[in-house]
C-alpha cells in the first residue's frame, strides 16, 4: 500500500523556489516488498518543472487546510474505496 503525500508528514515543509524552468523537484521512489519489507530498488527522478509547479501549489494548499487527524482520514478513504475507485478521480499527469 502506499501513503499519498501530505506536508504535515515532511520534517521540513518548505519547498525550494523554482528560479530554473529547465529544472523540477527531485523525488524518491522506493519499492518494498510488503511480505518481507526488503527494499527491492530505490530510483530518484527529476519532476518536470511545470509539474513541480503544480505540486507546489497542492502543497500550498494543504499547508492553509490541513487534515487535522491524517491517519484516521486515511484509513476511512483506504477502507470505504477500491484502487479503480481512486484511479477514477485522481489527477493523471504525463511525466
Amino acid at each position: 500500500m502506499d501513503t499519498p503525500y501530505n506536508v504535515i508528514l515532511s520534517q521540513s515543509n518548505e519547498l525550494q523556489e523554482l528560479t530554473d524552468e529547465k529544472k523540477g523537484y527531485a523525488v524518491q521512489i522506493i519499492l518494498i516488498d510488503g511480505m518481507t519489507g526488503v527494499v527491492k530498488a530505490l530510483k530518484l527522478i527529476e519532476l518536470p518543472h511545470e509539474m513541480s509547479k503544480i505540486f507546489k501549489e497542492l502543497v500550498e494548499k494543504q499547508r492553509k487546510a490541513p487534515t487535522p487527524d491524517y491517519e484516521a482520514v486515511l484509513n476511512q478513504l483506504y477502507s470505504t474505496y477500491d484502487t479503480i475507485d481512486f484511479l477514477v478521480e485522481a489527477d493523471i499527469y504525463m511525466l
